[in-house]
């Protein structure tokens, strides 16, 4: 995510925090490509200095392109290495992807919170990185990591779903200003975070 946040700041561009914002920053980087493209056309000696910068950020943006449509594809916002590592191992321990889930997956700012979008991003970064396995599942799944090289960083949260335990959302909390998938077991845990 980092490295995808920081090829997209080349182009004056940050992560996207909806689907829209997705198709937006996606035609964006079309008519950069465009742009790039209209300068390698370009005659003489200045010319050929912009066409080698414009093929350099061709690559770039194409590789830019290949993680935006893998996103929308897949619906989430995880990098690609990530969504691998927990694929590997829901079918290591018999799950469905959909079944561990990281919290960056599930949570997002409400509407009228926007404005504070960077600050909690910055504060529920570490937390969104967790991938959430079901009590019942932890130390399958545990176990699992332990024995396997992963290739990447895997961080666990042991979590309570919504039908082992309820709470309502806090006034005045982080918890109100984002918002969480309403189809996700994790739900009444995520608030309770």
């Amino acid at each position: 995510r980092d490295g995808f946040a920081r090829r997209l700041a080349e182009f004056g561009k940050t992560i996207p925090g909806s689907a829209g914002d997705l198709e937006l920053l996606r035609h964006d980087l079309e008519l950069v490509k465009a742009a790039a493209a209209k300068m390698r056309d370009a005659k003489g000696t200045a010319a050929t200095k912009a066409s080698i910068a414009a093929s350099q950020k061709d690559g770039k943006v194409g590789e830019l392109d290949k993680e935006l449509k893998r996103l929308l594809a897949s619906g989430s916002n995880i990098p690609g290495d990530a969504d691998a590592r927990r694929s590997r191992i829901a079918r290591g321990v018999g799950l469905r992807a959909k079944d561990l889930p990281y919290v960056g997956e599930l949570i997002q700012v409400g509407g009228e919170h926007k404005r504070w979008e960077h600050a909690i991003a910055n504060l529920l970064y570490p937390l969104a990185r967790r991938i959430l396995v079901d009590e019942d599942h932890y130390e399958q799944v545990r176990q699992f990591v332990h024995d396997n090289q992963m290739n990447g960083e895997v961080v666990l949260q042991r979590a309570w779903t919504n039908r082992q335990r309820a709470i309502a959302i806090p006034s005045g909390t982080i918890a109100e200003m984002i918002e969480i998938d309403a189809g996700t077991p994790f739900r009444a845990w995520i608030a309770a975070e």
